[in-house]
C-alpha cells in the first residue's frame, strides 16, 4: 500500500488551510481515522509520517510531537530554502490520537503523508516486526513496504 496524504495546508486537508505562521502549531488526529484506502486503528500509539515543507518564506524548522504534551526542544525538519524538502518522522500519538506540528519561523505550507503506524499488539491483517522501544514490545507495520 502506498503512503497516503493525511494533511496538506495548501488544500486544507487535515483541518488547517494556508501557510502555517511563525511560532504556530496545528494538530491532526491520526488514530481511528480512515480515508477508505488506509486506516489507522484507534489503538495506534505512533505513526510514521513523511513530512514536507513547501513555499517557505525563509529559514526555520518544523517539529512533530504528541498532541497535548510539551513541545520538545528539537526539530524533525530544517527549512533551508523554499522547498520542497521532506523528512521521514516517527512520532508518538498524543491526546485524542493526534500529532501536533510546530513551525518555528517563516510561514510555510506543510504536507504529511502517512507511511505506517505502531500498535501495542500485532493483528492478523498486517505483517508485523517486533521492536523493543522504551522497554515495551510494540508491533510495527509500514504500509508503503507491503504489496
Amino acid at each position: 500500500m502506498a503512503p497516503t496524504r493525511v494533511f496538506d495546508t495548501r488544500t486544507g486537508l487535515g483541518g488547517t488551510a494556508g501557510p502555517v505562521g511563525s511560532n504556530a502549531t496545528f494538530s491532526v488526529t491520526m488514530a481511528g481515522q480512515s480515508d477508505g484506502t488506509i486506516s489507522v486503528p484507534a489503538d495506534a500509539v505512533a505513526v510514521v509520517v513523511n513530512v514536507t515543507y513547501v513555499d517557505a518564506f525563509g529559514a526555520g524548522y518544523i517539529t512533530l510531537y504528541p498532541a497535548g504534551t510539551t513541545r520538545p526542544n528539537s526539530s524533525n525538519l530544517n527549512k533551508v530554502g523554499v522547498g520542497p524538502v521532506p523528512n521521514l518522522v516517527i512520532v508518538k500519538l498524543g491526546t485524542g490520537g493526534a500529532v501536533s506540528i510546530y513551525n518555528n519561523q517563516s510561514p510555510s505550507q506543510i504536507i504529511g503523508d502517512l507511511a505506517g503506524y505502531y500498535t501495542l499488539a500485532p493483528t492478523r491483517d498486517r505483517k508485523s516486526t517486533r521492536l523493543n522501544s522504551s522497554h515495551q514490545i510494540i508491533s510495527y507495520a509500514v504500509f508503503c513496504l507491503k504489496k
